[in-house]
């Protein structure tokens, strides 16, 4: 699949003017020239059209049974930079360029099972406060993994995602990911429509 989008008219919430040495904020305890030390402090923050993003990107995916109750699929998503009229390129996020997923799944007498591997690129995040919050996230490989069994009406699994424990963050300045294991239990009912 081939993907192009235009967002038009999107707000935007940003941080409209910093405090200077010219312009300390309201009560500030220290001389005004302290202020040209320090990052920047944002004294307001507003709203803003921005009046047109282009995405692109293509999304392929192939996925087979090898044998029976068993599935092997690949996908490889591309998505070039967003381009922009209404502000400045630099403070849109650019996602990641590349990423790729193998994996296999399958079924026998009950027990479910499945692996994957996780692939992608750098990707680039301009948040709302100013540059000491925009920045680059690496690039990351995971593993995961799913056992479960099901009986009658119940499916019991243990589903592990990156399981190498690779630490990364999805978000710039986000939450630090590890290894998350997760148990979970299903219960199917069968309504009787009669």
């Amino acid at each position: 699949a081939y993907y192009y989008t235009k967002t038009k008219n999107d707000i935007d919430f940003y941080t409209a003017e910093y405090y200077s040495v010219s312009d300390p904020p309201p009560n500030w305890p220290l001389p005004p020239q302290f202020l040209a030390l320090l990052p920047p402090l944002p004294k307001a923050f507003s709203y803003r059209n921005i009046r047109l993003v282009k995405h692109q990107g293509v999304e392929l995916g192939v996925r087979s049974r090898v044998v029976s109750g068993n599935e092997l699929f690949v996908t490889y998503t591309w998505q070039k930079e967003p381009v922009s009229e209404g502000i400045d390129e630099s403070e849109l996020n650019i996602p990641s360029e590349h990423l790729f997923t193998l994996g296999w799944t399958g079924n026998y007498q009950g027990f479910m099972y499945g692996a994957s591997i996780h692939y992608q690129s750098d990707a680039y995040w301009a948040d709302v406060l100013d540059s000491r919050f925009h920045g680059w996230t690496d690039a990351v490989t995971t593993l995961d993994l799913t056992l479960g069994y099901g009986y009658r009406n119940l499916d019991l699994s243990l589903r592990a995602t990156n399981v190498t424990n690779e630490a990364f963050q999805q978000h710039y300045v986000g939450d630090v990911i590890g290894r998350r294991v997760v148990g979970e239990v299903g219960v199917n009912f069968d309504w009787d429509s009669r």
